[in-house]
C-alpha cells in the first residue's frame, strides 16, 4: 500500500464507511470513528444491531472506505464474540481516550459490534 495512505489512514480523525443497501441495493455512507492497526481497520456499531449499515455488512460484507479524497476498498467482517472483539475496541478506544483497564474498555463498548475490514484495494 502506498505510504501516503497508510499515513491518512493512521492520522485521520474519522472515515467514510459505504456499504451496499440489503434492500435497495444502493450505497448507504456513514462517518465513524476507526482505528488502523497491522493493514487493516477496526471499528464499530454504537447501535449495535439495529444500525443499517450493521444489517447491510451481514447481507453483503463488501464495503468502501474514504479519508478525505482517498478510497480503499474491502471485506466487512464482523467481531462479535470474537477473541480479537476486545483487541478491536481497544484499539478504538486508545485512539481517542488513551490508555484503559479492560474493564474500562468493555463499559464503553458494552452495546457496540466491533467490526474488521480487510482492505483488499
Amino acid at each position: 500500500m502506498d505510504p501516503r495512505a497508510v499515513e491518512k489512514l493512521i492520522k485521520a480523525r474519522e472515515m467514510h464507511l459505504t456499504t451496499k443497501g440489503r434492500r435497495t441495493g444502493r450505497p448507504h455512507e456513514v462517518e465513524v470513528w476507526y482505528a488502523y492497526s497491522n493493514g487493516k481497520i477496526y471499528t464499530a456499531a454504537s447501535l449495535g444491531h439495529k444500525a443499517d449499515w450493521i444489517k447491510n455488512i451481514a447481507s453483503n460484507n463488501e464495503v468502501s472506505v474514504r479519508i478525505a479524497d482517498t478510497r480503499f476498498k474491502g471485506k466487512a467482517v464482523i467481531l462479535e464474540g470474537e477473541a480479537s472483539s476486545i483487541e478491536a475496541i481497544r484499539l478504538c478506544y486508545t485512539k481517542y481516550y488513551g490508555q484503559a483497564s479492560d474493564d474500562v474498555v468493555k463499559d464503553w463498548y458494552e452495546d457496540c459490534i466491533p467490526i474488521r475490514i480487510d482492505l483488499t484495494e
